[in-house]
């Protein structure tokens, strides 16, 4: 690849709150092994071409580059630019700010200086939405649908519980998903359930079985009216990862269980589940 560019009439993020008040780009910086297995075995690391959205600290940027794909981040705040926080020190060519509420366009460019428009087959957003507010959504979709390649999946998290530091506002739309489904579907963005069914538990952040718990949840989208790239492929991968998944639930639905037994059951099953391999131990057996 060439060297990487953004044009953008606004750079910073200035009349934000997590700008004005950057504690997300100061702290975060968000990497997931598992989330990047399932991500490169759908589309292998030569193919993929991801774009991250309030990427913070840079560290999915980072992590896709090392795996030998190519990766581009936009954070709306300078705050780790300017220090040089995480990644923002070690990949610079592939980190930029930029307002994402306002028009931007990534290009590469070739050393004769022919310049391409930049297209990503991955957009993800990592707990970002909620800190735009309702009336600018539509100019991040915008630019989203700008830079996402014809097949391409938008992957995200979104938290759904208000947060206020020091007086500013950080979440700023605060819905559930069925809330964000209808809005990104009126914005040309549609959910996409065969996705969120592959990744299943393996996102960078959120889950897909939103509780309380858990206070954000995973959604996977593509442009309205597109299947996601190489669809075939994505259901193989499903089926032949279907039984490991299905075992995965069934472990987190038990612990679901567990935690909420009041204290007293707990106590009950624990005594005499260990009162029970005491028993066994007795007879000289192992227990399972």
């Amino acid at each position: 690849m060439g060297m990487i560019t953004i044009e953008t009439r606004k750079p910073v993020a200035y009349d934000s709150p997590d700008h004005l008040h950057p504690s997300g780009t100061a702290e975060n910086n968000t990497t997931n092994r598992r989330f990047n297995n399932k991500l490169l075995r759908y589309i292998p690391p030569q193919k993929v071409k991801l774009l991250d959205i309030g990427c913070a600290g840079g560290g999915l940027v980072k992590s896709i580059l090392d795996a030998g794909g190519f990766a581009v981040g936009i954070e709306g705040s300078d705050y780790s630019q300017k220090i040089g926080r995480a990644e923002w020190a070690t990949i610079p060519d592939h980190l930029f700010t930029a307002d994402v509420t306002e028009p931007f366009a990534l290009f590469e460019q070739s050393p004769s200086g022919e310049r391409r428009p930049l297209r990503f087959n991955v957009i993800t957003a990592w707990e970002f939405f909620e800190h735009i507010a309702e009336a600018h959504l539509a100019g991040v979709v915008e630019n989203i649908l700008r830079h996402l390649a014809p097949g391409g999946i938008v992957l995200a998290s979104i938290a759904t519980y208000p947060i206020v530091l020091d007086g500013f506002t950080l979440h700023q739309t605060v819905h559930e998903k069925p809330w964000w489904v209808d809005r990104f579907a009126q914005l040309g963005l549609a959910q996409c359930a065969e996705v969120e069914r592959y990744f299943h538990y393996d996102w960078l952040r959120g889950s897909p079985d939103w509780s309380p718990r858990f206070w954000s949840f995973a959604i996977a989208l593509t442009r309205a009216g597109e299947a996601p790239i190489d669809a075939d492929r994505l259901r193989r991968l499903r089926l032949r990862n279907l039984p490991y998944e299905v075992a995965r639930t069934v472990y987190r639905l038990r612990r679901r269980v567990w935690y909420a037994m009041p204290p007293s059951w707990q106590s009950i099953l624990t005594e005499r589940w260990t009162a029970m391999r005491r028993a066994v131990r007795s007879r000289g057996v192992a227990p399972s």
